[in-house]
Formats: C-alpha cells, structure tokens, sequence
C-alpha cells in the first residue's frame, strides 16, 4: 500500500473498522494485524523498526467442520489418493513453511491467512518444486507414473 502512495494511516483503515479485537480459530486480533500492516507499510518504506518474528506462523489447521458451502471461495479442499498418510508443507508465503499431516480418508480442508492463495512442497527444501494453491479450488494428490513422483491436480 504504501507503494502505491496510501498513508499508514489510511492503510490501517479497513482493519480498523472490520477486525474483531480478539483473535479467533483463523484470525489474529485487530492489534496484530494492525502491526503486521504497519510493519509491511514500513518494510516497503525501507524502515525497519523492530525485527520480523523469530516464530513461523502456524500451519494451516484442518476444519473439523467444512465450510457450509462448497463453493465458497475462501476454503482449499486437498485430497490425498494413496493408501498411507503424507506429510506436506504449505506456507502462505512462499517462504516458511509448516508442516502437515493429510490423511488419505478425508479431505484437508483449510485456508490460507495473507492472500486468496498458498504454497505447497512435498518436502521442505527449499529447492523442491512448490505448487500454487488457489482459495475455492479443489486439489488432488496423485502419483505420477511418467514422472515416478507425487503431484498436485486441480480438482474441476
């Protein structure tokens, strides 16, 4: 935003009008995410005041209960196609990533926090190839027999 020439202040605006004050199951509370923009607005300023966080943000959880609606476009569904469990590891950022146990009976369903979209490896080195995961998008884990490996499909 401040790229874009918004002010700190007007970037705080919309959070500041819509943020609960606590935080929820997804969701930080209104004064973390007001710092998190003013760390980003100051970040792209070239000021950094205090330190990014030395913790990771916490992984992706499972719903235990999927969202009302299927086609609602905030919610993943990933599905694992084997016979055993696979861990994964999603990052909404590209960068730090979490990792996630997925149980080949029942679809991973969750959602990415800082954009309508996250990451997903098969392991975490950072040389393993990532796959682009899109909010109201179905995907499937398969293996690949040309290409002797797992891979991510879009679900239509």
């Amino acid at each position: 935003m401040e790229k874009l020439g918004v002010t700190l202040e007007e970037a705080k605006a919309a959070m500041n009008r819509i943020a609960s004050n606590t935080a929820s199951s997804t969701h930080p509370a209104k004064a973390d995410r007001l710092n998190a923009i003013e760390r980003g607005w100051n970040y792209a300023r070239g000021v950094t005041t205090t330190s990014p966080p030395n913790n990771p943000p916490p992984a992706p959880q499972p719903q235990q209960n999927p969202p009302p609606s299927t086609n609602d476009a905030s919610w993943i569904y990933l599905s694992l196609y084997g016979n055993n469990e696979m861990t994964v590891y999603l990052s909404d950022d590209g960068k730090k990533f979490q990792e996630v146990p997925l149980n080949p009976t029942q679809p991973f369903v969750f959602k990415f926090e800082i954009y309508n979209y996250g990451w997903m490896r098969f392991s975490n080195s950072s040389g393993t190839k990532s796959y682009r995961l899109l909010h109201g998008k179905d995907y499937a884990i398969i293996w690949s027999r040309r290409n002797n490996s797992w891979t991510v499909v879009e679900v239509p």
